[in-house]
């Protein structure tokens, strides 16, 4: 297959290197690599550089609850444009995969269904529900594709912590936020897999196991061999505007689709020291 990874960000470049592992022929776009093809969505009219490719996966935009917030260009950028961008896709006949998150919920229930009706409580939330809406109505030609937490070797969450702990110095994980967490590369190898078997609709991805940042701390300094009296366990409701109680989401159907199950906390962490 022919597919198109718009941005270059982590999830766009793991999703560019499993789908060349796969033996997929690949373009990818950045606002900055001029090796890539050159693409900005917040400043692209026509969207001509674009080629016509099979599939194509929206790894840009704004992410993040603070940055959606403070950002007064967010919604145009995450809505407005992403929605323009797809209706292009569309029309030339290529498929999208669209990458969303947990927060189209509330965080009230843990491990949702993907039928589950969204109910997002933050502006990042309401902007990823309302791409959501506009690609349901084209179920055969989108796949909307659901994350938790994403991480990776060299997550800033990860390298922070490790190099304190190296350091002998305290870390300070929320004991009241939890984590579903998936890997980078896990997450592109679903991506893939939805594609090569045509998905539409809904799709999760998700740790099976929600887990307590300090929880995951602990996990982390234990198979490291570091001192766990370092960790100083905090809240986030000293430091987070929005604290939802749940993350997870509910993976079974497709885990079954794509033939590979999310890995626990435990497996997480041994490849990622």
């Amino acid at each position: 297959m022919k597919i198109l990874v718009i941005g270059d960000g982590a999830l766009g470049n793991a999703a560019a290197h499993q789908a060349r592992k796969s033996g997929h022929e690949v373009s990818q776009t950045s606002r900055k690599d001029k090796q890539l093809i050159q693409f900005d969505l917040k400043n692209e009219q026509k969207f001509i550089n674009i080629p016509k490719t099979d599939w194509a996966i929206i790894a840009t935009g704004i992410s993040g609850y603070k940055e959606c917030e403070d950002n007064p260009e967010s919604r145009l950028i995450n809505v407005e444009r992403t929605v323009d961008l797809c209706r292009q896709l569309l029309e030339q006949g290529t498929k999208i995969l669209f990458p969303s998150s947990t927060a189209v919920f509330d965080g009230k229930t843990a491990f949702v269904k993907p039928n589950t009706p969204t109910s997002p409580e933050t502006e990042y939330g309401h902007q990823k529900a309302e791409v959501e809406n506009f690609l349901l109505q084209y179920p055969d030609q989108a796949a909307i594709v659901r994350l938790t937490k994403l991480l990776a070797c060299d997550t800033t969450l990860i390298t922070d912590w490790l190099k304190k702990l190296a350091a002998h110095e305290d870390i300070t994980p929320f004991r009241d936020l939890t984590i579903a967490p998936v890997l980078f590369e896990d997450a592109a190898l679903a991506c893939c897999r939805i594609m090569e078997n045509g998905g539409g609709g809904i799709f999760h991805c998700s740790g099976p196991q929600e887990i307590s940042y300090l929880e995951f701390g602990h996990l982390l300094c234990k198979k490291s061999g570091f001192d766990c009296t370092l960790i100083k366990p905090a809240s986030c409701k000293n430091f987070l505007d929005y604290c939802p109680k749940h993350c997870g989401l509910d993976s079974t159907a497709t885990e079954k689709f794509i033939e590979f199950k999310f890995p626990v906390p435990e497996q997480i962490i041994a490849k990622l020291i």
